[in-house]
Parts: C-alpha cells; structure tokens; sequence
C-alpha cells in the first residue's frame, strides 16, 4: 500500500480485517459491501461471482444498495455489469469511456437512471478453476480518480483470498454436512459439486458407484443425477437393480451422499424381524432359540438370511443396515421419485 496515503491504506487494512472476520459461505455481506463503499468514498458497492469460462453470472450476488432499499435489483441490472467487461489485471472506470456530459445523457444504463450514478470502478478477479468474481463501485456525484483507481487495485489480491477462504468454508460444510449424514454401514461415497455441477472431488467408493450404476468411465456427474439437482434434490434419488438400489442425497446442493443398499424387494420377513429384534435387545442365540420356541440352528439360519439380505457379516452391521433401511425407506415414501 506504499502508493497510497497513510489515511487511505489505514482505512483499507480496517476494512480487510472487519472481512477476514467472516465466517459464512460468502466473501461479503450487503453491509461489508456497505463498508466498503464508504472506505472508498462511494455510494455503493456491488460484488458478483461469474463462470471463469462465459461470465454466465451465479447465484449469489451482494449489494449494498439492496440493503439498504431493500429492493432486488433487476436483471437488467446484472446484464449491464456482466457486459462491463474487462480484463483480469484491470481497474476500469466508466469515465474511461465517456466523458461527464455524455454520461449524464446516458439513459441505456439502468442502473445509472435508477440510481443516478455519474461513474463506476470495477475490477474482475479470476480466483482459478471455473470461478471468477467482479467488484464495482458506484458514485453519484463526483467521477473516480487515479488515486481511487490505486486504492481498488491495491485491494485485488485480498479480495482473491477473501473469496478463495468462502470457498473453502463452503467445502468444508458441505463435506461436514455429508459426513454427518452417513454412518449407516452400507457402501457408501462422497460427492463435493462445484457450482456448475461439475465433480470438484469423489471419494474412491463414489467413483466405483457411479462408474457400477451409470457405466460413466469419465469423472462427470451422470446426466439422471445432473437433472435430478436441476429440479429435485431435496428429495433422496432412488435407482433400483437386480435387489439392491442406490440412493443419493444431497445434504446441500454441493455435496452428495451415495449409498448402496437392499431395495424394499429384500425386505425382511416378520420372522427375520423378529429374531433381529431380539438381536437388538443383546439376547444370545440360545436365547433367541428358547424365547421363539425354536431350535438354535433354526435362529442361526435366521441370523444367515438376515446377513445376505443386507449385504452385512455381522449383527451389529445388521442393526445398523437395517436401522438405515427403515429411515430411508420412510423418506423415499415421504418424498417418493421416480427410478430411473
């Protein structure tokens, strides 16, 4: 910050610090944007994140404008940024391109007769991969200068890390979120989702699944499973075949659990549920064989019906699978879709 002034630069390091403080899935808030603005002796600020490859704007875009009239702003709006184009080392002002009269004329730019803005600052950040981010400032009054030109170009890199920290808190959760909805015993796998849907990252077991359900040799979400996020997916995806299904959930819509289970069709029998309820009591076989009136072999083939049915070894996985079963079962009822 050696180019700036000792006031500006101190403005700056307290607005970066307030930022740094974040702890959501977002780089910035309405009122840090808020912030911002008036650390840089604008109206309001704006900020976006965009596909790195066709500038096709994301779902989440914070304005202090928002804020405080607590109005939407139009898509007219995001399609007049998102046509600002410029370059990913550049700090551009709208008084690069015209001068003050003939902005005061302008009347294409909606969000300059809306809000009467008289110049614009933006920058474009490319954080890698797919993901990209612009940042405007917007004045009413008076244009920017050089020195404000230096101030935002200056900020360039924090931002980058302010975004790249969001994404990370966001993987985080998303993972956290699928960790916690596992634990069934059942072969299982994680998916974490980039916001385009593309797979960012799968764990072995996952690639093994998709690679056994869908035949996809490639590390690409399957098209049923792509369509199904587009429109369902906060209901559990069931596919079904030769006995045992696949169900997949998505705890957020960037992360997705993959279970491999028995179908409803290998269900238990009232027997079978019977002994297993025994089971869960901590009753021995012999036990078993004396409170059911029958013989300990007969439990015993009981107990070997039971394992193959749930594709499990032991009791405690039984109890486990089958715990895991009755839940998924009664939210695929509760939430019923199609098979594929």
């Amino acid at each position: 910050m050696a180019q700036l002034a000792r006031v500006e630069a101190r403005r700056l390091l307290a607005f970066l610090g307030d930022a740094k403080s974040l702890d959501g899935p977002d780089p910035f808030t309405p009122e840090l944007l808020d912030r911002l603005g008036s650390t840089l002796a604008s109206e309001f600020a704006t900020f976006y994140t965009f596909d790195g490859f066709d500038r096709s704007q994301r779902d989440y875009v914070a304005c202090s404008l928002e804020a405080r009239y607590a109005v939407p702003l139009d898509e007219e709006w995001h399609r007049a940024l998102r046509y600002a184009r410029v370059g990913p080392d550049d700090v551009r002002l709208w008084s690069d391109m015209l001068d003050r009269p003939a902005r005061d004329r302008y009347e294409s730019a909606p969000f300059a007769e809306l809000f009467e803005v008289v110049d614009c600052a933006w920058t474009v950040i490319e954080t890698g991969g797919h993901e990209g981010a612009m940042v405007c400032l917007h004045r009413q009054e008076r244009d920017f200068t050089e020195r404000d030109r230096r101030s935002l170009a200056v900020l360039r890199p924090h931002v980058a890390g302010l975004i790249r920290n969001a994404r990370t808190r966001r993987r985080l959760a998303d993972l956290m979120a699928a960790v916690d909805m596992a634990g069934t015993g059942e072969p299982q796998g994680f998916v974490l989702l980039a916001d385009n849907r593309e797979i960012e990252h799968a764990s072995p077991s996952a690639r093994l699944l998709i690679r056994r359900w869908f035949d996809e040799r490639t590390l690409r979400l399957p098209e049923p499973v792509h369509d199904w996020l587009g429109c369902e997916w906060a209901r559990p995806l069931v596919v079904e075949r030769d006995g045992r299904r696949l169900v997949i959930e998505a705890p957020t819509r960037r992360a997705l659990v993959l279970t491999d289970e028995p179908a409803p069709a290998a269900c238990l029998t009232a027997r079978e549920h019977e002994v297993l309820g025994r089971v869960a009591e901590g009753r021995s076989t012999a036990e078993i064989a004396r409170m059911l009136f029958v013989t300990p072999a007969t439990v015993s083939k009981h107990l070997e019906n039971i394992y193959g049915k749930l594709g499990v070894h032991n009791r405690a996985a039984a109890l486990a699978a089958s715990g895991a079963l009755r839940r998924r079962n009664a939210a695929v009822a509760e939430n019923p879709v199609r098979d594929q």
